[in-house]
């Protein structure tokens, strides 16, 4: 009789606990893909205010934007504006200019001083250094 109320017992105890596994709710494992913002070769974002000196010494600025925006002092006096997007190499970008003229920028390593060099999909080299972070 023991042995019947033993085994009652642990088939009461077992019912029991199943049916506490079974009322809890299933506690998922969920975990928050956050994708990181890519970074510029100095570590920063790739936001911010840059001076680009080229090969034969010319200084102008680019500003390039959180939102995918940017303008670009050129040469001649001028400023581009357009779009880029950031790839794993550096990033592309759009002209707003009448032609719509796209290309691609290959940034190199940053240096001790923190300055690297992109060279353009034509060949263009030029020196970077962040001058300033975005606005937020």
């Amino acid at each position: 009789m023991k042995k019947i109320a033993i085994v009652a017992s642990m088939a009461v105890l077992a019912a029991c606990t199943n049916a506490e596994e079974e009322a809890a709710p299933a506690e998922e494992a969920t975990e928050a893909v956050v994708e990181a913002a890519p970074l510029a070769p100095d570590g920063g974002p790739f936001a911010g205010t840059f001076e680009l000196t080229d090969e034969e010494g010319n200084t102008y600025q680019a500003v390039m934007n959180a939102d995918g925006t940017f303008s670009v002092d050129n040469v001649e006096g001028g400023v581009n504006t357009g779009t880029y997007e950031v790839n794993e190499t550096g990033f592309c970008a759009v002209s707003d200019n009448e032609e719509g003229n796209t290309g691609c920028i290959v940034s190199g390593e940053a240096d001790a001083d923190g300055s690297w060099v992109n060279t353009s999909d034509d060949g263009m080299v030029r020196t970077v250094r962040r001058v300033a972070e975005a606005d937020e």
